[in-house]
């Protein structure tokens, strides 16, 4: 018999986790588990139900990208880094995309009772986890601070590149970054040192480039194109190729950001303000994730 910690957001999505919660509970107790629930109220719940999670087999995570995000910075301060199941009740779950769940919830729930475990990288951003993406300039306050409801509406970054006055909004950020030794510094208006195939639907990258479990991130880094460079820059992103002179597409294990007084970050879809530098590592095979 295992000891499962059920973590659930009630609030994920459109409720849905909470709709399909007796199903959930059900399929893990015919398995002959002892399930242990905790709902979260408030921001942080979940780290603090993980924290506490040492001594159960499984801690399953019902909610969306934040919510997982709560649990393995939870579980990455554990002496023993418990497995992880994840069922993905969010808006979005782009780390869910990437990880093959079933966005079927009763489905993806018998996918972590009976899935196997998959050792995966996780990124550490100063004192803090991520499991898939920091990004940072155009769009990443959306994902933070964009309604709910709005959240599956942001659009294609490469189609808000096409107004040739929207891009004349985007603010160029100065950003001095070293990544593995190598100076990378210069004018940015986007960021991202990912570990996942998708972004909120912003960007998108290929699957054969994209390794969990490498030891490595895909970091995108996106200069403001000219009207000639427009176009390309446009193809280089919808083709998933990158090869466009405005953005740098390359991989590292570790780099340190430095984005001035104050600079704005999204976490996994969560806000971090920043003061000068932080170091980000991927900390490689850290956690274990239940897959299918």
């Amino acid at each position: 018999m295992r000891n499962v910690l059920l973590i659930v957001n009630p609030r994920s999505g459109k409720m849905a986790a909470k709709a399909k919660l007796f199903d959930i509970v059900d399929l893990f107790c015919k398995n002959g588990d002892n399930v242990t629930l905790k709902t979260t109220q408030k921001r942080l719940d979940a780290t603090e139900f993980a924290k506490g999670g040492q001594n159960y087999d499984l801690i399953v995570c019902v909610g969306g990208d934040g919510t997982l995000n709560e649990v393995v910075n939870g579980v990455m301060q554990l002496e023993r880094k418990v497995p992880i199941g994840y069922i993905p009740a969010g808006s979005t779950n782009d780390f869910a995309d990437t990880l093959g769940l079933n966005k079927n919830i009763k489905q993806a729930a018998m996918e972590a009772v009976v899935g196997e475990p998959l050792k995966i990288d996780v990124g550490k951003f100063g004192d803090r986890y991520f499991n898939y993406v920091a990004s940072f300039g155009a769009f990443t306050k959306s994902s933070y601070a964009t309604d709910q409801s709005l959240k599956n509406n942001l659009g294609h970054f490469a189609y808000v590149l096409q107004g040739a006055g929207e891009i004349v909004d985007i603010k160029d950020y100065d950003v001095k970054i070293t990544a593995d030794g190598v100076d990378k510094s210069g004018k940015y208006i986007f960021g991202a040192i990912t570990n996942t195939t998708s972004m909120g639907g912003v960007i998108n990258l290929d699957k054969k480039d994209v390794k969990l479990d490498d030891g490595v991130f895909e970091v995108i880094l996106i200069r403001r194109p000219n009207t000639i460079e427009i176009g390309q820059t446009i193809g280089a992103i919808l083709s998933q190729t990158f090869n466009s002179p405005c953005i740098d597409f390359f991989n590292a294990k570790s780099l340190v950001v430095n984005g001035g007084k104050v600079f704005h970050w999204s976490l996994d879809g969560e806000h971090v303000k920043t003061s000068g530098e932080v170091k980000i590592e991927n900390l490689e095979k850290q956690i274990e994730i239940i897959a299918k």
